[in-house]
């Protein structure tokens, strides 16, 4: 008689137990960067089709962003606003949670060849100009560069 409710209690269980997602129906082996930010969202990136996809934490497709040139993810912490770099367009970008542009920051007219790109937050950016070798801090929101004069060889030390 006590073994009674306890098969109850393990079939109970094991029914409305959390159901295991199959990662393979995101198609990870096709994936460049896999991103998560602190609300349980994946962010996916696929080097192949130049697609940023964004999945809820049940393996629902949110949005999804398809890029024409290869871009770099910088992080998705603040998923309100992701910053995105492209060394070939020389461009960065920002999208919202919604995988939307909101703001597009192009590089070519102002600043010569751009080989890494940094968003500290929602105004300065990080440049390190190859042609030039300089370090750059850029207020993109007032289009002002401040200029740090440092040779290549002291960045890599």
């Amino acid at each position: 008689m006590r073994l009674l409710p306890l098969i109850f209690a393990l079939i109970f269980c094991s029914l409305s137990a959390q159901k295991a997602l199959p990662l393979d129906t995101l198609k990870l082996k096709e994936a460049k960067d896999m991103l998560a930010d602190d609300y349980g969202n994946l962010y996916i990136y696929k080097n192949k089709d130049f697609s940023f996809t964004k999945y809820d934490s049940l393996g629902k497709q949110i949005g999804r962003l398809m890029l024409t040139v290869p871009y770099k993810i910088q992080t998705v912490q603040n998923p309100l606003s992701v910053p995105l770099f492209s060394e070939n367009a020389q461009e960065m970008k920002f999208v919202d949670q919604n995988m939307n542009e909101i703001q597009k920051v192009d590089f070519k007219q102002k600043f010569g060849f751009i080989k890494m790109a940094y968003a500290e937050d929602l105004q300065q950016l990080w440049l390190l100009d190859d042609s030039t070798k300089r370090l750059i801090q850029y207020n993109f929101r007032q289009e002002t560069p401040l200029i740090l004069i440092l040779s290549m060889q002291v960045l890599m030390i």
